[in-house]
């Protein structure tokens, strides 16, 4: 596990074998009309379907809000649209960019 910050997003990047997951969100005071996914590398080609990768995030956001009493807003979502495409993954991956945040551990790092 991988934790990262780039410019106003949250990262984190899991391999596990030959699964790999980047996941990068970034936060707004009030929940926005719509949350805007950004692809990251330049590979036309799509594993990810965009509209449940949306659902994935913000469900794994949902349930760290409510188990740790905090009150995130995504607006924005980075992805690569090649990764593995595991949407449990993605939903686990936001909740705990979620959970470090909340700990007040230093987000950077392992």
């Amino acid at each position: 596990m991988r934790y990262s910050i780039n410019g106003d997003f949250f990262r984190v990047m899991r391999v596990t074998g030959p699964a790999h997951n980047l996941l990068g969100l970034s936060f707004s005071q009030n929940a926005p009309e719509a949350v805007v996914l950004e692809r990251l590398a330049g590979s036309s080609e799509q594993t990810i379907d965009e509209d449940r990768l949306r659902e994935a995030v913000l469900s794994g956001v949902d349930e760290a809000n409510a188990s740790l009493e905090t009150d995130y807003h995504v607006s924005r979502i980075q992805y690569v649209p090649t990764d593995t495409p595991d949407l449990g993954t993605y939903s686990l991956l936001a909740r705990w960019i979620i959970e470090r945040l909340a700990s007040g551990t230093n987000y950077e790092g392992g």
